[in-house]
């Protein structure tokens, strides 16, 4: 189960209580007490919660600052979040099995994410969410077995035409291969990705240490308000205990609210995270675009009888490219130093920054 790691709890050996709704100086999964009402328009379906983005946050670091400046029309002013209004659990092998694995094989992009006890080879699969633009399908394992992969999952995961968006696939790639012979293909991973946008715009180029969680980049980059993420709090020293309190057989309305929440962001982030990956690539065009058009009549007049007798003659390209990079990148340079005298880190590449997990002081206390 995916969330937030924190360090081993001086009162471990105390006995753990599940509390009815919220843990105080406990780990486990935080729930709020918010049941999903049945959809009239949609058999078979839930209505998830609307969802209403905001740029307020508790914890604020500069790179936020620096996502919403490039990514955002205002770093006030939170884009449009377009999410899935409705949550199907797939629990045989039926009508609703069908219907669901057509909408997934029609889709061009689909959310993912894999549910269980310590995801892994050696670990346990009990669900996997897939999300499209306009639902989310839990698949219940522990209903279904593991021949849901041989009846359409597989096919779906190995599409080459098909995108699946991960956060983090790393464990769950070895899970589906090793358990289940499914090789994924064709993966977009959220992670990586606001790793590439945070190394090419922020600290002189040098890489994070840290992925960052789920919840922190849909707060960051999305807007995404804490009270619509589901956020589990885990022990190092007792991960494998703090995880099994998520789970209920069957899956209850919360459960199953968690589990839409984990993966009806992952196309959101996909659509943004595009968006800042080829941000440096758009500031290049723009130059492109102005570097006759913007000159005057006399500079413009040579520039274009120079490009028109030689126009693929690759020196003058690259000069043009120079350019490009030098306005781009103005201070991109590795500097060590600079990036220790604002009191950050220096190991090799990378820079130590703020993991990111923000957990609401709201809803857990330690």
């Amino acid at each position: 189960m995916d969330g937030v790691i924190i360090k081993k709890d001086e009162d471990s050996d105390r006995n753990d209580v599940e509390s009815p709704g919220i843990y105080s100086r406990q780990c486990g999964p935080i729930f709020q007490d918010l049941n999903l009402r049945e959809s009239e328009d949609n058999p078979g379906g839930h209505l998830l919660p609307k969802v209403v983005p905001t740029s307020i946050l508790e914890r604020r670091s500069e790179f936020v600052t620096e996502i919403r400046e490039r990514l955002w029309i205002s770093p006030d002013k939170p884009p449009e979040l377009s999410v899935p209004n409705c949550v199907y659990v797939i629990e045989h092998y039926d009508e609703s099995f069908d219907k669901a694995l057509k909408e997934l094989d029609s889709a061009q992009v689909i959310g993912v994410k894999l549910e269980g006890l310590n995801i892994s080879r050696s670990g346990d699969l009990y669900s996997v969410s897939m999300s499209t633009r306009n639902a989310v399908y839990v698949f219940d394992l522990t209903q279904l077995q593991r021949s849901v992969f041989r009846y359409g999952l597989s096919y779906i995961l190995e599409c080459s035409e098909i995108t699946k968006v991960f956060h983090d696939v790393r464990l769950s790639s070895d899970m589906l291969e090793h358990q289940y012979g499914v090789k994924l293909n064709n993966v977009f991973d959220t992670s990586l990705a606001d790793v590439t946008f945070f190394t090419t715009v922020h600290r002189e180029g040098f890489m994070p240490r840290f992925i960052r969680s789920y919840q922190s980049i849909c707060m960051e980059y999305l807007g995404v308000p804490a009270e619509s993420l589901f956020f589990h709090i885990r022990r190092t020293n007792r991960s494998d205990k703090d995880e099994a309190m998520f789970w209920k057989f069957p899956f209850t309305k919360q459960l199953i609210l968690a589990l839409s929440r984990n993966c009806m962001y992952l196309l959101p982030l996909y659509d943004i995270l595009q968006r800042a990956l080829l941000y440096h690539f758009n500031r290049a065009t723009e130059i492109f675009l102005g570097i006759v058009r913007d000159k005057r009549s006399y500079e413009a007049e040579v520039l274009t009888g120079k490009v028109e007798k030689n126009p693929n003659r690759l020196p003058k390209i690259v000069m043009w490219l120079v350019q490009v990079v030098q306005q781009m990148f103005p201070s991109w340079n590795m500097d060590k130093k600079k990036i220790e005298e604002e009191g950050e880190v220096v190991d090799g590449p990378f820079v130590y920054q703020d993991v990111g997990d923000n957990v609401p002081d709201k809803i857990c206390r330690f």
